[in-house]
């Protein structure tokens, strides 16, 4: 996932690049830095729970991704989406980008529906156990190997679970796996600049210029 992203109604900017622009200074150094600048914004979001470039709050984990996460913070059960925009900023004459290689960076952004494409219904693990099986099935079949009589029922709230015993003659059973038709992901905008990173772009190449007229 790529992003590009614009700063609007920034006198100061506009002014600052003309004049580069009209005494031939590169933008290259300055925009370099603003690069590594960049990386750091959606850490800042998922800190502040807060897209940069609306205010608005992340919304709010629903309580069976709360259960199982353990915390209350959204995009922060991993740091795998934050590093993935650490790889070196994109940088030609006029522009400085980061991007995300994830398939998912995108619907957290924007938002959307996540459908199974290949088997009937999608799978969250519930337990360690079933994170380790790491596929549903695998878990099922290896269940049914130990004797501990894997099956499928839906709770009082309608929702389809895997269930199994605890140990092979127990009788208390545990649900591993919750299965669904779709899985609704909002969108948190954790993308975007506030004025502070214009700012921040504004000191980057005042400084450049001043460098080189000095």
């Amino acid at each position: 996932m790529s992003v590009s992203l614009e700063f609007d109604g920034h006198d100061e900017l506009r002014r600052i690049v003309e004049r580069m622009g009209n005494n031939g200074s590169s933008l290259d150094v300055p925009l370099r830095a603003f690069g590594a600048h960049m990386q750091t914004i959606p850490m800042r979001s998922v800190r502040e729970q807060q897209a940069p470039a609306t205010g608005k709050r992340f919304p709010k984990l629903s309580g069976l991704t709360s259960s199982l996460r353990g915390r209350g913070k959204r995009l922060a059960d991993t740091s795998r989406l934050m590093r993935s925009f650490l790889g070196a900023p994109r940088v030609t004459r006029s522009s400085a980008s980061v991007s995300s290689n994830l398939v998912h960076a995108g619907i957290h952004q924007d938002g959307g529906v996540i459908r199974p494409r290949v088997a009937r219904f999608l799978t969250v693990p519930l337990t360690k156990k079933a994170k380790r099986a790491k596929s549903a099935r695998r878990w099922f079949e290896a269940e049914k190997r130990a004797g501990r009589k894997p099956f499928f029922a839906r709770s009082k709230k309608g929702n389809l679970l895997a269930f199994s015993r605890l140990r092979t003659n127990s009788r208390k059973i545990v649900p591993h796996w919750l299965l669904m038709n779709r899985i609704e992901i909002p969108g948190t905008g954790y993308l975007g600049f506030k004025d502070s990173d214009a700012d921040v772009l504004a000191d980057l190449l005042t400084a450049h210029l001043q460098e080189g007229t000095a």
